[in-house]
Protein backbone atom coordinates (compact mmCIF):
# COMPACT_ATOMS: atom_id res chain seq x y z
CA UNK A 1 0.00 0.00 0.00
CA UNK A 2 1.01 3.73 -1.03
CA UNK A 3 1.17 6.14 1.59
CA UNK A 4 1.43 9.88 -0.71
CA UNK A 5 -1.61 11.30 1.69
CA UNK A 6 0.74 10.68 5.18
CA UNK A 7 3.59 12.31 3.55
CA UNK A 8 4.72 15.01 6.36
CA UNK A 9 7.80 16.75 4.13
CA UNK A 10 9.11 20.72 4.45
CA UNK A 11 11.70 22.27 1.89
CA UNK A 12 13.50 25.37 1.14
CA UNK A 13 15.53 26.39 -2.32
CA UNK A 14 18.24 28.70 -1.95
CA UNK A 15 18.42 30.68 -5.64
CA UNK A 16 22.07 31.68 -4.39
CA UNK A 17 23.50 28.11 -3.88
CA UNK A 18 21.15 26.00 -6.02
CA UNK A 19 20.67 23.66 -2.85
CA UNK A 20 17.23 22.24 -2.33
CA UNK A 21 17.07 21.35 1.27
CA UNK A 22 14.12 18.44 2.25
CA UNK A 23 13.17 17.58 5.34
CA UNK A 24 11.03 14.41 5.79
CA UNK A 25 8.81 14.88 9.05
CA UNK A 26 6.72 12.06 9.13
CA UNK A 27 6.31 8.17 9.23
CA UNK A 28 6.89 7.44 5.79
CA UNK A 29 10.33 6.28 4.13
CA UNK A 30 10.75 8.19 0.96
CA UNK A 31 12.58 6.52 -2.32
CA UNK A 32 13.22 9.18 -4.43
CA UNK A 33 12.30 12.55 -6.25
CA UNK A 34 10.95 14.25 -9.65
CA UNK A 35 11.84 17.60 -9.17
CA UNK A 36 9.74 19.27 -12.09
CA UNK A 37 11.76 22.67 -13.01
CA UNK A 38 9.70 25.17 -14.77
CA UNK A 39 11.48 27.85 -17.26
CA UNK A 40 9.80 29.92 -20.13
CA UNK A 41 6.82 28.21 -20.33
CA UNK A 42 8.94 24.31 -20.35
CA UNK A 43 9.21 22.04 -17.79
CA UNK A 44 12.34 19.73 -17.22
CA UNK A 45 12.63 16.97 -15.09
CA UNK A 46 15.46 16.06 -12.79
CA UNK A 47 15.26 12.58 -11.06
CA UNK A 48 16.91 11.88 -7.75
CA UNK A 49 17.38 8.26 -6.67
CA UNK A 50 18.40 9.39 -3.12
CA UNK A 51 16.05 8.23 -0.44
CA UNK A 52 15.04 10.47 2.34
CA UNK A 53 14.61 8.14 6.15
CA UNK A 54 12.19 9.77 8.66
CA UNK A 55 13.29 12.89 11.17
CA UNK A 56 16.58 12.99 8.72
CA UNK A 57 17.23 15.83 5.61
CA UNK A 58 18.97 16.11 2.79
CA UNK A 59 20.16 18.77 -0.17
CA UNK A 60 19.77 18.33 -3.78
CA UNK A 61 22.01 20.03 -6.23
CA UNK A 62 19.57 22.08 -8.66
CA UNK A 63 21.05 22.27 -12.14
CA UNK A 64 20.25 25.24 -14.16
CA UNK A 65 18.10 28.03 -12.01
CA UNK A 66 14.27 27.44 -12.45
CA UNK A 67 11.64 30.11 -12.04
CA UNK A 68 9.60 27.59 -10.44
CA UNK A 69 10.22 24.02 -8.57
CA UNK A 70 8.15 21.69 -7.19
CA UNK A 71 8.78 18.23 -5.98
CA UNK A 72 7.19 14.90 -6.56
CA UNK A 73 7.77 11.81 -4.08
CA UNK A 74 8.51 8.71 -5.08
CA UNK A 75 7.33 6.10 -2.69
CA UNK A 76 8.32 2.15 -2.90
CA UNK A 77 5.81 -0.62 -1.63
CA UNK A 78 4.55 -3.78 -1.23
CA UNK A 79 1.68 -4.84 -4.36
CA UNK A 80 -0.76 -8.02 -3.25
CA UNK A 81 1.43 -10.39 -3.87
CA UNK A 82 4.82 -9.22 -2.40
CA UNK A 83 6.26 -7.52 -5.14
CA UNK A 84 7.78 -3.88 -4.20
CA UNK A 85 6.94 -1.50 -7.00
CA UNK A 86 7.39 2.64 -6.86
CA UNK A 87 4.82 5.19 -6.76
CA UNK A 88 4.73 8.21 -7.85
CA UNK A 89 2.73 11.06 -5.81
CA UNK A 90 1.98 13.23 -8.16
CA UNK A 91 -1.20 14.56 -6.65
CA UNK A 92 1.10 15.54 -3.77
CA UNK A 93 3.95 17.64 -5.40
CA UNK A 94 4.68 20.67 -3.59
CA UNK A 95 7.10 23.75 -3.90
CA UNK A 96 9.72 24.79 -2.27
CA UNK A 97 10.42 28.04 0.30
CA UNK A 98 12.74 30.16 -1.75
CA UNK A 99 15.51 31.61 0.22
Amino acid sequence: DFFCKELKLNAEYSKTTNELVITNNGNVPVKGWQIKKESAGSVEIQNDDNGLSTGNSMTIIIIGSPDKIKIVPILRGKTKNGEFQDKICEDDAFEPNTI
